[in-house]
């Protein structure tokens, strides 16, 4: 199942982005979005992302599971009967 996240700054409380990943995959692998004018979350060097407006931590804030949209298929099946159109007098 996915998950969305927002990332928000411990620091100014800034939403520096959204990550979205599969729900048992590691931070590290998840999409991330940029959701700022000022563009990407930064990555230092140990692998955490930081705020793009001041360079603070960032926590995941707002988690949500996206389930999946089912395939449905309209399509018709056997022979169709036409109803009788009523005519105006």
């Amino acid at each position: 199942m996915l998950v969305r996240a927002d990332l928000k700054c411990y620091a100014c409380g800034h939403v520096s982005g959204q990550i979205e990943g599969e729900e048992n995959m590691p931070i590290s692998q998840g999409k991330i979005y940029a959701t700022s004018p000022l563009g990407l979350p930064k990555r230092r060097p140990d692998g955490r992302l930081t705020c793009v407006r001041c360079g603070g931590p960032l926590y995941l804030d707002d988690v949500t599971y996206i389930h999946p949209r089912p395939v449905r298929s309209f399509g018709v099946s056997g022979s169709v009967t036409q109803r009788p159109v009523a005519k105006a007098s």
